[in-house]
């Protein structure tokens, strides 16, 4: 897929995608380094896996953290087969 892809802030990935967030040490490390805590507190706390992430915005969907966002969405790239598949499932144009 071309660095060109311009994500169309569907919120698929944020809503359906992999359940509950994972938080990684190299995640922990670099909040605590930023000192955002309060992104620490929610991964924290217990979390029910079914809902969609807290920190994505509603319709368009943006994720208000995006710039320091946990490394299981870095590693989810705009336009990707998974992001394709979630599209096709939802009837959303590839």
């Amino acid at each position: 897929m071309s660095d060109e892809y311009d994500c169309g802030e569907c919120g698929l990935c944020c809503i359906h995608y992999g359940g509950s967030l994972h938080l990684y040490p190299e995640d922990a490390d670099r909040w605590r380094q930023e000192h955002a805590d309060s992104i620490l507190a929610y991964f924290e706390a217990e979390t029910d896996p079914g809902l969609p992430c807290s920190f994505v915005t509603t319709a368009p969907y943006r994720c208000t953290i995006y710039p320091t966002r946990p490394l299981v969405c870095r590693h989810f790239p705009n336009g990707g087969s998974a992001c394709r598949d979630l599209r096709k499932q939802h009837g959303l144009a590839l």
